[in-house]
């Protein structure tokens, strides 16, 4: 399993724990002084595990076996020539 798809599994299970929560303080009568302190907090809140997950998904994203990375520029690449590989930057050849 991948960092990005442990980030998914863990960023939903949070996110289902916090969403049934504001359930809870929702529907409990109880709890509606809670709610109250709250106030318009809980939108943000509902919010907040959502715009974590995607934060996370896109700095964890990792490309799949033989797919093109976006981010490799393609200059960098070593560039076959008489004698081999030639412009291989550190590589001692």
């Amino acid at each position: 399993m991948s960092r990005e798809d442990r980030w998914v599994v863990i960023s939903s299970g949070l996110s289902m724990a916090v969403w049934v929560a504001q359930v809870w303080i929702v529907l409990d009568t109880d709890l509606q002084g809670i709610q109250e302190a709250i106030g318009w907090w809980m939108i943000a809140i509902a919010i907040a595990p959502v715009l974590l997950t995607a934060v996370g998904v896109a700095v964890l994203d990792e490309p799949r076996d033989g797919e093109p990375v976006s981010w490799a520029d393609d200059d960098d690449r070593p560039k076959p020539g008489p004698r081999g590989l030639e412009s291989c930057g550190g590589c001692g050849g």
